[in-house]
C-alpha cells in the first residue's frame, strides 16, 4: 500500500498539485496510509473545486483524479472547502 500511496502522490504532484500531511486527519488517518490534496494551492483550480464556481455551484472532482484514486484504491472525501483527503478503502 505504501507505494501506491507514494505512486498517487507523485502523479498528482506532477499535475500541479500539493499533497501531503497537512494535519487536518488524525494520527490514525495518516498512519493508515491517508494524505491530503489541497485545494487551494497549485494548479487545483483546475482539477478541484468545493465551491464549483465555474461548474454549475456544486463540489467537483475532475474525473481524472477520481480514476485515478480508484485506480490506486483509494476514496476521495471533501475535509473542507480547503482540502480533499484520500483513503485506502479497505
Amino acid at each position: 500500500m505504501a507505494s501506491d500511496k507514494q505512486d498517487f502522490m507523485r502523479e498528482l504532484e506532477r499535475m500541479g498539485l500539493k499533497v501531503g500531511d497537512f494535519g487536518w486527519g488524525g494520527s490514525d488517518f495518516y498512519a493508515e496510509g491517508g494524505f491530503d490534496i489541497s485545494a487551494e494551492d497549485g494548479d487545483a483550480y483546475k482539477y478541484i473545486d468545493y465551491y464549483g464556481e465555474f461548474r454549475g455551484g456544486y463540489p467537483y472532482i475532475s474525473e481524472d483524479i477520481e480514476q485515478m484514486a480508484e485506480d490506486y484504491g483509494y476514496i476521495l472525501e471533501w475535509y473542507n472547502a480547503g482540502v480533499l483527503q484520500a483513503a485506502p478503502e479497505y
